[in-house]
């Protein structure tokens, strides 16, 4: 389980970023340059949230179209995507074990934390 974002669902792949109906977006290379790059040419991709803030909905659509905005923009990763070849190799937990060793944090990229549900009802 990991904490909802009000952003746009977005994949990091092939050297892209795509909503989850496939639609590419147009990024400024000054903030696609600090993706990285090195998982992708593994067949790996990334699956996450743009992130503008909270409350922050109505801003975050507009980036299609308003190219100042990308500056406070951050990518918040929820998991690794493996390649066809190991997607029903790896668990859930590996995957985020993975990303954790592949990705490093920066001011654009956030790896979202996760926490294990066991059912029980819990008070946050």
């Amino acid at each position: 389980m990991s904490e909802k974002y009000d952003g746009i669902r977005a994949i990091w792949k092939d050297n892209s970023l795509f909503s989850r109906h496939g639609i590419k977006f147009h990024v400024p290379s000054w903030w696609k340059i600090q993706l990285p790059q090195e998982i992708q040419k593994k067949g790996f991709s990334l699956d996450g949230e743009l992130f503008l803030g909270y409350n922050e909905w109505n801003a975050i659509q507009r980036i299609t179209f308003d190219n100042s905005l990308w500056k406070n923009v951050k990518f918040m990763i929820f998991y690794l995507i493996p390649p066809p070849t190991l997607i029903t190799k790896l668990t859930f937990e590996e995957r985020i074990k993975s990303l954790k060793e592949v990705v490093s944090e920066n001011e654009l990229i956030q790896i979202v934390e996760h926490h294990k549900c066991d059912g029980a009802v819990q008070k946050v």
